[in-house]
């Protein structure tokens, strides 16, 4: 199972991407951080396995807005598959804006962005629970609802 990560912006949103692969990678995702700009770089396997896409955005600038809404729209396009998870500054001040692109995004606010690293234990934990969770989509089954900074993941089919 693949997690692709994108990042947008300041020193500090790589810093927590980095921070969040990592977190994937130990719960066993397999990591992919190629821009998707560049998706003849994905094979159709990397493609078919990528299950969740984090996208950590950046709103210094209205063409940083500009780029997120693009780099959204590819992920959705690329991987059609996946769960997009948009989080940072842009999903901080677009949240609605942005939950209305698609049903497949997930925001989670730029303040609210330490639940990244937590998301992977979740999933493992709701997969090794109900194994034939693992052969559904994620975008079919993945709820993140944030209240008082606990995360809840359940079945919505």
């Amino acid at each position: 199972m693949i997690a692709h990560f994108e990042t947008l912006g300041c020193k500090l949103n790589q810093i927590e991407s980095e921070s969040a692969c990592k977190s994937f990678s130990d719960f066993g995702f397999e990591v992919t951080t190629n821009p998707t700009t560049a998706s003849e770089n994905f094979s159709q396997e990397e493609l078919n396995k990528t299950r969740i896409c984090i996208v950590n955005t950046c709103t210094v600038t209205a063409k940083a807005e500009q780029k997120c809404r693009r780099v959204i729209n590819l992920l959705l396009k690329t991987f059609e598959k996946s769960a997009i998870i948009v989080t940072g500054c842009y999903a901080e001040v677009e949240k609605e804006f942005i939950s209305k692109i698609n049903p497949r995004i997930v925001v989670i606010p730029g303040t609210q962005k330490d639940i990244l690293t937590k998301i992977p234990e979740l999933l493992n934990s709701a997969f090794n629970e109900n194994p034939e969770l693992a052969e559904i989509p994620l975008a079919n089954f993945i709820k993140i609802k944030s209240c008082k900074r606990k995360t809840k993941i359940f079945t919505t089919r």
